[in-house]
């Protein structure tokens, strides 16, 4: 019998490399695991440091809160996989894992905000949005969760169905920063 090798191929387009202020990276290898729990429940409480509109970086693990009782885990498959092991998931809670459904792209440069302001109706300014805030925006007019990593990254992350819309949307705005 024939052996099977698949490869994981991500659907959003290559970027161009460019030498710009503007720099798009397709980060889909990341795991995405969401996490539901209950008020109250044990999951709820041991998550309680991950304030709404907020992520947290645990090690290589992005851990992100948009909406009630619910957290987004974002990161290397196995760092994930470990990470959510150690929660205590008695009682009503839920695991799923998004990895297959959902898209990244990394924006970073120094012209990152500028771009994701011309498509998104945020106020992504350092007082507004800072380093670890986390929020659900339109983006190109498709609903992403959008995260905040560093003073000049963001993480967006969305429906891979939208994927090359996404990709060739923000590759188009890119072009404007070279």
């Amino acid at each position: 019998m024939a052996e099977n090798h698949l490869v994981p191929r991500s659907q959003v387009p290559a970027f161009d490399v460019v030498d710009g202020t503007v720099v798009l990276v397709d980060r889909s290898d990341l795991a995405k695991v969401v996490v539901k729990g209950a008020p109250g429940s044990n999951l709820a409480v041991q998550l309680a440091g991950v304030r709404p509109g907020r992520s947290v970086l645990r090690g290589s693990v992005r851990i992100g809160r948009v909406r009630p009782d619910e957290w987004l885990y974002l990161g290397p498959s196995l760092t994930v996989a470990v990470a959510v092991a150690e929660l205590d998931l008695t009682g009503h809670t839920a695991v799923t894992d998004v990895t297959h459904g959902r898209a990244v792209i990394s924006i970073g440069g120094p012209d990152a905000r500028t771009l994701l302001e011309r498509t998104c109706a945020l106020d992504l300014s350092d007082l507004m949005f800072p380093v670890d805030a986390m929020a659900t925006a339109r983006v190109v007019e498709v609903r992403c969760d959008l995260i905040r990593v560093a003073e000049w990254e963001y993480l967006i992350v969305f429906d891979r169905s939208y994927a090359e819309y996404v990709a060739s949307a923000l590759a188009e705005l890119q072009t404007e920063f070279r």
